[in-house]
């Protein structure tokens, strides 16, 4: 869909099954894992069995009422447990970018009141979040990993199926901060001196750069679908106008880091946490290689880090329009220090495919953030030049089976109709609809699948949980993998 010009890709193929489909994937989000706050939340546990069929009957039999309409179960009332807020910013928040996209697309529809209404009330509660992420940390350019409720936002709900919570101070008793080693993540006590009810939410620190290029994807899309709208407070848009300047002043200052050679530079694009520390996976320079600093006059360039840099920067400057960050992305980066010309130089260092060994999670990363580059970009020479590397370097890279063009995922077809200048094709349209097709319509929930137990590995032959018969492996090398994952097979 291209919000502004009008079209709706998959309605021009009046498949009805698909529709009917869709409809209930979307009863499915709002009505269970988007619920408590307008941010999609994975479940962990339902409280029996029996839920799942439970839910099954209201999206297929309950069009038009909600879940407790039709079961009289509220969603606490099924739901055993959310999982915890470590990883909402990459999901939750890549996610919102639906809500923000659905709420425009109805509007220029002209839909009925009620359906515009109640995708009104969905997208406001995502908005509302944004700010409690930010003021959840107590720090001026704080950014939560994500943040979780403790109780119910309404009274005479439920009790809120929260995970157990583990809170872990900031500090010591002497001022110290808490863990000693950092590391991805702790439950912390809210930290917003009052701004946010007490005892209502808390939250998880260490954001990422997974977790904050979800979150201003979020920030960028829910911007333009509530800017100006006269039944939406703006209120709640200039607060996030203000989160989205604050966040960009703090990826401005420069922090300390001992490089390679020994001695100590400074750097900026650094995502800093609450405890005074940068967070874990912080580094989005395109002179550090996870946390590996090279002194700034070092060839060493890491494409990864910069198209993130600039697509969160440029997501940023997209909401707040501050001038200081305008000059810091333009200016700076993409002017002097020349940023798009050296993620286009032949020997940058490019890690987004690295064969059997590519790490999707970049992949998906990168799809987020290359959309926040391209969508948001005015100056078309930019963008075209974003554009490309887009084209011939994640969709459909040359050679490479892993390519974003291969991997069978609705949500960056999506991303893609949103970058491409090259428009629609029946066939990609096709595809999407009969990848959207196969989805099932549970719960969506973490669940372990092994496809090939230990003994079938050692024989190197397994039946899939599929039920596809005598599947063959072959070992590729270990070689630089570490011990923390699995060894790579990949059928012959």
């Amino acid at each position: 869909m291209l919000v502004g010009k009008a079209k709706t890709v998959l309605g021009s193929l009046g498949n009805e099954a698909l529709d009917a489909h869709m409809e209930r994937h979307t009863m499915l989000f709002y009505g269970l894992h988007a619920y408590p706050f307008g941010v999609g939340l994975t479940i962990a546990r339902l409280k029996d069995a029996g839920m799942v069929q439970t839910i099954r009957d209201w999206l297929w039999n309950g069009k038009g009422k909600s879940l407790m309409e039709f079961t009289g179960f509220h969603p606490y009332e099924i739901v055993a447990e959310y999982e915890g807020p470590a990883g909402i910013g990459l999901r939750g928040g890549g996610a919102v970018i639906g809500t923000a996209f659905r709420y425009m697309a109805l509007k220029q529809e002209n839909a009925p009141p009620d359906v515009l209404d109640s995708e009104r009330q969905e997208m406001v509660k995502a908005l509302r979040n944004i700010w409690v992420i930010h003021v959840i940390t107590g720090i001026p350019h704080g950014i939560a990993r994500g943040a979780m409720l403790l109780k119910p936002l309404n009274q005479g709900e439920p009790p809120f199926p929260h995970p157990q919570v583990n809170i872990v101070p900031l500090f010591d008793e002497n001022g110290e901060p808490l863990p000693k080693e950092k590391n991805n993540g702790c439950d912390r006590a809210d930290n917003s001196h009052g701004l946010l009810p007490e005892g209502l939410w808390y939250w998880q620190d260490s954001c990422s750069k997974d977790q904050l290029v979800g979150w201003v994807a979020a920030m960028a899309t829910l911007y333009d679908a509530s800017k100006d709208d006269q039944t939406v407070d703006q209120a709640l848009v200039s607060q996030l106008e203000q989160v989205a300047c604050n966040v960009g002043a703090g990826l401005r200052e420069k922090q300390k880091f001992r490089a390679v050679d020994g001695n100590t530079y400074e750097y900026d694009l650094v995502i800093m946490d609450a405890d005074g520390r940068p967070t874990l996976h912080h580094d989005l320079n395109p002179s550090s290689l996870d946390g590996t600093y090279f002194p700034p006059d070092s060839p060493f360039f890491n494409v990864f880090n910069a198209v993130m840099a600039i697509g969160i920067l440029k997501g940023l400057y997209h909401v707040c329009g501050d001038e200081e960050l305008r000059a810091f992305l333009y200016d700076e980066l993409i002017g002097r220090r020349g940023y798009l010309d050296r993620i286009e130089a032949s020997d940058a260092t490019d890690y987004i495919y690295m064969g059997a060994k590519t790490n999707f999670s970049n992949v998906n990363m990168i799809a987020i953030a290359l959309f926040l580059n391209i969508y948001f970009e005015g100056d078309e020479v930019i963008a075209s030049r974003m554009r490309r590397f887009m084209e011939n370097r994640w969709w459909d890279v040359k050679g490479v089976l892993q390519s974003a063009k291969n991997l069978k995922q609705p949500y960056f077809y999506a991303l893609y109709e949103a970058m491409t200048d090259k428009g629609s094709s029946d066939e990609r349209t096709n595809e999407v609809a009969r990848l959207l097709l196969s989805f099932t319509l549970d719960p969506y929930t973490d669940e372990q699948r092994i496809n090939c137990d230990d003994e079938e590995i050692a024989n190197k032959k397994c039946i899939a949980i599929d039920g596809r018969p005598s599947l063959h492996f072959k070992m590729l090398p270990t070689e630089g993998i570490s011990p923390l994952q699995p060894k790579h097979l990949t059928p012959r």
